[in-house]
């Protein structure tokens, strides 16, 4: 199997995950999107885009969702984890003895 050959089975399996968090109510729905190679298969969507009290909109091929919570995760964390093995910051310090530089400072 080259590295471009799909495990079809787990790309289904991804799916099914997707759906057991939807109906768990883990979260209220999700769009997934798998490169392969050069281009992508068909985006997989299950469950609500907007889930309120007010309104509920189904999730849709083309759903876009805002991802701002995850930036700290996938950002933040992983830039202040490199500024404490560097030595650049203490993780034991409080928060107000750091002293943040702008871009180019």
């Amino acid at each position: 199997m080259s590295r471009h050959d799909l495990d079809v089975r787990r790309i289904e399996r991804a799916y099914e995950l997707l759906d057991e968090a939807v109906a768990s109510h883990v979260i209220p729905g999700g769009v997934a999107l798998v490169g392969v190679g050069h281009g992508w298969l068909p985006p997989y969507a299950t469950g609500l885009a907007v889930s309120t009290p007010e309104c509920s909109i189904e999730a849709r091929p083309d759903t876009v969702y805002d991802l701002a919570s995850l930036t700290k995760v996938t950002a933040a964390l992983p830039a202040a984890l490199l500024v404490i093995q560097d030595g650049t910051a203490d993780a034991q310090a409080p928060i107000a003895a750091c002293q943040w530089a702008g871009p180019g400072e």
